[in-house]
């Protein structure tokens, strides 16, 4: 028995022996020790389609060799032009991929640019609407400065009105324009209002007088003023040669006359750079001239002109013009107040010292012809 089963047992090892499987295979690697699923390095082509294998797992032995090779050529051109087709797939992939690159990048470059000129143009609309914002301002208060200098000027004029009205200057400039008119441009002084009448009866009657008490007269001898001056050996009196004077230069030639020596100042000024309008606009406001007539009415009037032309002016125009005036700058209106005053004070000023200079002159006029008056009424007699 024992025997029989050794033997029995031998068999069976040396069946176990004979039908023993080969190790696991992959297909994908054809490495041993694991499976085509498991394979983790498959070879380039591999699909998981299980190569036609040469060996018979019941025979033990492969049962066509020239077979096997041929399938294995097969398969490699298989594989060759699936490597191939993969490769035009993978070309094509790319260069689609790089198309739509490229089209997305210029559509977004497209948005920026249109981003960027959406914001210029808004940026540029901002840029008017504050402009247009600050113009509007100036204007309004430019506007409200007039406003404001308009009724000062008339309230200024209203007052000086009613002071003149409630005085009795209004009425003594009517009787010098009354006796202007009737005497030509000789200057009388102002009377009040009780002796306007009985003062200009007097001067019309004495104007009437003289004439006809002078008109038989006649020049019989010279008036002797004094002895007559006697020159013993003393030469001739030798005048100077007179000379003619010089022509005015001619239109576009340059010729500067310098009359008198400028004169500088001491206080120093702050130099202020001007543009071209400026300068324009301060030699204008300087060049021009008023006219001024005589009396308290012709200075309101003076008053009233200067303060039209000055108030159309910028500040830093009237700044230039006090600098140049020496007049001190406190504010634009305050400024055009001041050069009127100044303005006034050297029109009229000089005007009464001409006034007073010719009032001089016709007293020496009346004595001088009541003296010759007499001497007529001397002479009659």
């Amino acid at each position: 028995m024992a025997s029989d089963h050794h033997d029995s047992s031998g068999q069976g090892s040396s069946r176990d022996r004979g039908q023993r499987r080969d190790p696991m295979t992959c297909y994908a690697c054809g490495e041993e020790g694991h499976y085509s699923t498991q394979c983790k390095n498959p070879r380039p082509g591999w699909r998981g389609a299980r190569p036609s294998s040469s060996y018979d797992s019941r025979q033990g032995r492969s049962s066509s060799p020239r077979r096997s090779y041929r399938d294995d050529r097969e398969v490699q051109s298989q594989m060759r032009d699936i490597g191939r087709s993969v490769a035009l797939m993978r070309e094509y992939i790319e260069a689609d991929r790089a198309a739509k690159e490229a089209k997305a990048r210029l559509k977004e470059e497209r948005k920026e640019a249109e981003r960027r000129e959406q914001e210029l143009r808004e940026a540029k609309a901002r840029k008017a609407k504050k402009k247009a914002n600050k113009a509007k301002l100036e204007e309004q208060r430019i506007a409200a400065m007039k406003k404001d200098m308009d009724i000062q000027v008339k309230l200024t004029v209203k007052e000086a009105m009613k002071d003149v009205l409630l005085g009795t200057e209004i009425p003594d400039a009517l009787v010098a324009a009354k006796l202007l008119e009737s005497k030509g441009k000789q200057k009388v002084t102002y009377a009040s209002d009780d002796e306007y009448l009985s003062d200009f009866e007097r001067v019309s009657g004495e104007a009437e007088e003289i004439p006809g008490r002078t008109g038989k007269l006649t020049i019989q001898e010279k008036r002797k003023r004094g002895p007559d001056p006697v020159f013993e050996d003393s030469p001739l009196m030798e005048l100077q040669a007179k000379r003619t004077p010089k022509r005015t230069p001619r239109r576009g030639t340059r010729g500067t006359v310098h009359l008198t020596p400028r004169m500088t100042r001491s206080k120093t000024k702050s130099k202020v750079r001007l543009s071209p309008n400026t300068k324009e606009k301060i030699k204008a406001a300087a060049k021009r001239k008023i006219p001024a007539s005589c009396g308290i009415v012709g200075r309101y009037k003076f008053r009233d002109e200067v303060i039209h032309q000055l108030k159309i002016l910028d500040a830093i125009t009237l700044q230039n013009i006090c600098n140049e005036e020496g007049v001190s700058y406190n504010g634009k209106i305050d400024a055009i107040f001041d050069l009127v005053d100044h303005w006034t004070h050297i029109a009229y000023c000089t005007e009464e010292k001409e006034a007073e200079h010719e009032e001089v002159k016709p007293e020496e006029e009346e004595v001088t012809s009541a003296d010759e008056a007499d001497e007529g009424n001397e002479n009659v007699n």
